[in-house]
């Protein structure tokens, strides 16, 4: 995959997107946190909630790292997000090599910014 495509598969993601949290979350269903849920093995079927990307930036891309910062809504959950590229990602070359690997979260002036996505080969 070239670094326009990567480029274009991250910038796909700007504007109002549907995001599916991620099993392993603080989000309660049946008053209980998802991530109890997913301890037990149960995996419950989600519905994605729409949140809105303001910019994804490119921060750094240093194959097999790719590192940037978003500037999204509240609600917005990284992991899902890296789980959604990778996918994507996946999708446009029909192979799998990306994986989530370390996050850091920023609030900046009542907004979330978050530097995310250090992404390497499984």
């Amino acid at each position: 995959m070239s670094l326009k495509e990567i480029e274009e598969v991250i910038k796909s993601f700007e504007g109002i997107i549907d995001q599916v949290p991620p099993y392993y979350s603080a989000k309660k269903y049946m008053g209980k946190p998802l991530y109890e849920w997913a301890r037990e093995g149960k995996f419950i079927e989600l519905q994605p909630k729409r949140v809105t990307i303001y910019s994804i930036e490119i921060m750094k891309i240093s194959l097999p790292i790719i590192q940037v910062k978003v500037l999204s809504s509240s609600g917005m959950y990284v992991r899902s997000l890296a789980r959604d590229i990778g996918e994507k990602a996946q999708n446009k070359r029909q192979e799998s090599w990306w994986n989530s690997k370390i996050f850091e979260k920023n609030k900046v002036w009542n907004l979330h910014r978050k530097k995310m996505l250090y992404l390497q080969r499984l």
